[in-house]
């Protein structure tokens, strides 16, 4: 039975384990392995952008009520779900002292990361990952506003937005300007917009049909994940190429895979068991924890620890904590946030169990 808003996908969990445990085996393990054996695996990051655009969409466009309360509720939501967690974060990050956190003041506070890192034009240790948080909160203050008061008009908005990020990063590449210049909600644009596209489109035409287009489209799609994942690959295809058209490329298998599990639905095979979406639950957990934590294997490591071990240690260390915020931190105040939304929404609005 295709999902409604209102249904929890437990296979949309696989896919953020999948998209975080990718990006954790890019920081603790990828540089370890030979040249020719590596796996570009920060394409987790694309992933996650995709699901993003599509979920976020979705519940917007499942919510009841006026405009005003659909955006009131939507973002008390997102503060309760997304800021403690940065927050604690960021605090832990200051008062340990680990490299990179009080370089990134005063933009990391703000949501502005990937600001600093463009003003800078270097990265910041160990919280250089918050950039991609950014980008989101950023994707969150923009897309809302325009989906609800765009109307019909959304669809070229969404186009436009598409198009623009990939010249963006032509220009970008051509040019050899600043590294980070990508890092901006213009520049991975393309992902969350192909995913808010699919959403409108699930809505207007169905699940299904919209699964039936898309999978023509593997035939390009997978290719283009291929050269994104493999270094060996990556350093024969023209960097305007790679810059300009393997992201939205790339970005169609994802949706294709998101789509599909819309399709499915609740009673569809998760594709990863019970542990899997388990782990998707703390996905966001994993994420902002995972590259802190590298910091005290990096200094194990400088006395004499063996790596692999170390990292290896660090992963398992990286779950256990996620778990821990998730079940002792991060839903309580998601809940009290959730109880603050209802006050705000419609008389009889659609609930919302999705987790996003």
């Amino acid at each position: 039975m295709p999902a409604s808003e209102a249904t929890y996908v437990p296979r949309l969990d696989t896919f953020r384990a999948i998209a975080a445990l990718s990006i954790v085996y890019h920081h603790y393990l990828g540089g370890l392995l030979p040249t020719y054996l590596q796996l570009q695996m920060s394409v987790g990051i694309d992933f996650f952008f995709v699901l993003s655009g599509f979920l976020i969409t979705g519940l917007l466009l499942g919510a009841k009520g006026r405009c005003s309360a659909i955006l009131s509720s939507f973002y008390l939501r997102r503060t309760a779900r997304i800021f403690p967690l940065y927050y604690l974060a960021l605090s832990l990050g200051l008062i340990f002292q680990i490299p990179g956190f009080w370089q990134s003041l005063p933009w990391s506070p703000f949501y502005l990361v990937n600001v600093g890192m463009i003003v800078n034009n270097s990265w910041f240790g160990f919280v250089s990952h918050f950039w991609t948080l950014a980008v989101e909160e950023q994707f969150y203050l923009l897309w809302p506003i325009l989906l609800l008061g765009l109307g019909s008009r959304v669809w070229i908005f969404a186009v436009l937005w598409i198009v623009a990020a990939m010249g963006y990063r032509y220009i970008v590449q051509a040019e050899a300007t600043n590294l980070f210049l990508n890092m901006t909600v213009l520049g991975t644009g393309d992902e969350l917009m192909i995913g808010s596209l699919a959403a409108l489109s699930c809505k207007e035409f169905g699940a299904v049909r919209v699964e039936r287009m898309l999978r023509p489209l593997l035939l390009i799609s997978v290719p283009a994940l291929m050269v994104a994942m493999l270094v060996g690959i990556v350093t024969l295809v023209p960097n305007w190429f790679r810059a300009t058209f393997i992201p939205p490329l790339a970005a169609l298998a994802f949706v294709w895979l998101t789509v599909r599990a819309w399709r499915d639905g609740p009673d569809g095979n998760s594709w990863g068991g019970k542990i899997l979406p388990a782990i998707g639950l703390i996905s966001y957990g994993i994420y902002v924890w995972h590259f802190l934590l590298l910091w005290p294997c990096t200094l194990l490591e400088q006395l004499g620890y063996p790596v692999v071990p170390t990292r290896l240690l660090g992963i398992a260390v990286t779950l256990v904590v996620s778990w821990l915020s998730f079940r002792f931190f991060e839903t309580p105040l998601r809940q009290f946030g959730k109880r603050l939304a209802s006050k705000l929404e419609a008389p009889e609005p659609v609930p919302s169990t999705v987790s996003v």
